[in-house]
């Protein structure tokens, strides 16, 4: 009675998802006709603002995950009997919370974020590690003060799906980046002969020579389609978890939801507006995000409902 109960709460919790997809699916066949125009109105070169909103949607995402590490890992570590296993759980989840961090501060200070604002931005490992110590990092040890003495294997497993699917969801934005190669509009405007405006239903020709040949980063030629925007998406299933981490949140579930889905705006706006995505782009991105968030929603619903 309870599993389906659950499970009628998580069909109805996704329905909210259904009108977002579909203003999504608009913004994006209105972006295969205007991308161009609409992209020459709403830039901005290396606007402030809009860099801030970016990292703003980096670090919800990027946060949220090292948050939630230290939440599943001091869940499973109340679970375990043996002190090998608690000690070998901490040292996956540290080494992973850590990586994740690096991770998410190069993504901060990359090309198209942060460093189209700071001229001389290191890009190297320990640029990364130790950016992420400071950025990301005390949210792993907060996540873990924050779960307590509690161990719920029902949230566990729903955490460890929607972990998985956080680490799968950028890996197949960068995939997709680096087959397609669009220039981003940014880049567009430089003038390189042969890189100019690229139509969503159209392909750089020769891109990797191009590229080669004006000395370009990899990140140039990465407008579609935009994490960004996918991230702040996925973030529509992510913040309704910190209901069960923060007792003032619980049965406000849904209110997180539409949070994240406000917030979501601005952020994937300010992409248009540095210039590094196109309407397509950040449309695409949000549907591919809310795909996720589906696929995630069903996979949590078969979920048995036990409790330790």
């Amino acid at each position: 009675m309870l599993q389906d109960m659950s499970t009628t709460r998580n069909k109805c919790s996704s329905l909210m998802f259904l009108p977002v997809a579909v203003l999504w699916l608009i913004c994006f066949f209105v972006g295969v006709v205007c991308d161009h125009d609409l992209a020459r109105i709403i830039y901005r070169r290396n606007d402030i603002a809009a860099v801030a909103l970016s990292v703003i949607g980096l670090y919800a995402y990027y946060g949220s995950f090292v948050f939630f590490f230290g939440v599943l890992c001091r869940q499973l570590f109340n679970s375990a009997q043996r002190k090998i296993s608690k000690l070998l759980i901490c040292i996956i989840f540290t080494y992973m919370a850590l990586s994740t961090s690096t991770y998410g501060a190069a993504a901060i200070l990359s090309d198209s974020v942060c460093g189209l604002l700071l001229e001389k931005v290191e890009h190297s490992l320990k640029a990364y590690l130790t950016s992420g110590l400071y950025l990301y990092l005390p949210l792993f040890p907060l996540g873990i003060l924050a779960n307590g003495k509690r161990h719920d294997r029902t949230f566990s497993r729903k955490m460890i799906l929607l972990l998985t699917v956080m680490t799968i969801a950028p890996f197949s934005s960068y995939l997709i980046k680096y087959l397609v190669m669009r220039p981003r509009y940014r880049v567009a405007v430089e003038g390189y002969e042969g890189i100019g405006f690229v139509p969503v239903y159209e392909h750089l020709k020769n891109g990797r020579e191009l590229r080669s040949l004006y000395d370009l980063k990899i990140d140039d030629l990465a407008s579609f389609y935009s994490g960004h925007a996918m991230n702040a998406a996925l973030c529509m299933v992510i913040f309704p978890f910190y209901a069960y981490v923060f007792r003032f949140l619980k049965g406000r579930e849904k209110h997180l939801s539409v949070f994240a889905f406000i917030i979501s705006v601005p952020i994937v706006i300010s992409r248009m507006v540095l210039g590094d995505h196109y309407l397509s782009d950040i449309s695409f991105g949000s549907i591919i995000g809310l795909m996720f968030c589906f696929v995630f929603r069903f996979l949590a619903s078969r979920v048995p409902a036990k409790d330790d």
